[in-house]
């Protein structure tokens, strides 16, 4: 998975399709949304000391790379070498470094930034579907 995205068949092993990535990858959420829509980090760049700056949509169903957007800074702080990612419904939450952006799934338009209030900042996300108890 350093610069690519593949499927391979439950039954057999044998490779379904393949996403060849322009960067190395930085970061995957840990599941799709429910139409089978997966968002990944990817770098700059091949180079030494490259940062995360990039997302990328790719269909599970269909084997095909999607849209591809620059996570903006958020702050003079936000850099990062990872990005933690998260789906949950129609969003992607991308933390780092103290910072964390959402992204719609469906077209990569930013949804909303957060930074540093005061002393709380965030340091994770976490995603999924509702489950009831």
């Amino acid at each position: 998975m350093f610069k690519e995205v593949a499927a391979h068949a439950v039954t057999d092993g044998r490779e379904m399709w393949k996403v060849a990535l322009e960067s190395p990858l930085c970061g995957v959420a840990p599941a799709p949304s429910a139409n089978g829509k997966l968002v990944v980090g990817v770098k700059s760049s091949d180079g030494e000391g490259a940062r995360c700056t990039h997302l990328q949509q790719i269909d599970l169903t269909t084997g095909k790379a999607g849209w591809k957007v620059e996570v903006p800074q958020e702050n003079s702080y936000d850099s990062a070498v990872e990005f933690r990612l998260a789906i949950a419904g129609d969003t992607v939450a991308v933390s780092r470094s103290a910072v964390v952006s959402g992204f719609s799934v469906t077209d990569g338009r930013k949804l909303f930034g957060t930074s540093m209030t005061g002393a709380c900042h965030p340091a994770a996300v976490g995603g999924g579907g509702a489950k009831s108890i």
